[in-house]
């Protein structure tokens, strides 16, 4: 946990030093335009993750792996999101996901606090069905044409009966907009 927190403080003091400088216009009848880092439309994304199983059994451990995802927001607020990951454990763990997505931005800092829920499909061998429900935080750099940098956490449950599938999914990620 020491770990994403490091990770997570350092992606935000690089990019707050890649922000750039504020210039301002002297002549007041020109109009400020504002531009929005949160708004309608398709990005694309890539991220690494942590698999954190609600019970080490023989094959399912911890384990570290990445994706890759693709969303649409509607509006400022509301987006899909789908993302396929792959899993490192003793037998690789492949999760493909379908999200809703609620975000409330925060336009004069560039970031949006999320809540996200889905449902998905998970491949290891055998196939099982699932459904989460996580909550994260973006963070989009002006500078950068809105570039944006993630962190979300989500908990996973299985549709079998065998609550020890349970899991944890922690993604930290960049988003490209398209």
């Amino acid at each position: 946990m020491k770990t994403i927190a490091f990770i997570v403080i350092c992606a935000a003091l690089a990019g707050s030093a890649l922000a750039g400088s504020a210039s301002y216009s002297k002549n007041p009848a020109l109009p400020q335009t504002e531009t929005r880092c949160f708004g309608p439309g398709f990005d694309f994304g890539l991220f690494g993750g942590g698999f954190l199983p609600r019970h080490k059994t023989d094959g399912y451990d911890n384990a570290l792996g990445g994706g890759a995802l693709a969303e649409y927001f509607f509006n400022e607020n509301f987006g899909i999101q789908i993302s396929y990951g792959a899993y490192a454990t003793r037998s690789a763990q492949h999760l493909f996901n379908a999200d809703l997505i609620l975000r409330a931005p925060i336009h004069s800092v560039c970031i949006a606090p999320y809540v996200m829920m889905g449902g998905g499909y998970q491949v290891d061998g055998e196939n099982r069905g699932e459904y989460h429900a996580g909550v994260g935080v973006e963070y989009k750099i002006k500078s950068m044409q809105n570039l944006g940098m993630f962190l979300d956490g989500a908990f996973y449950w299985h549709s079998s009966s065998k609550r020890d599938l349970d899991i944890t999914l922690v993604r930290l990620g960049v988003k490209f907009r398209l």
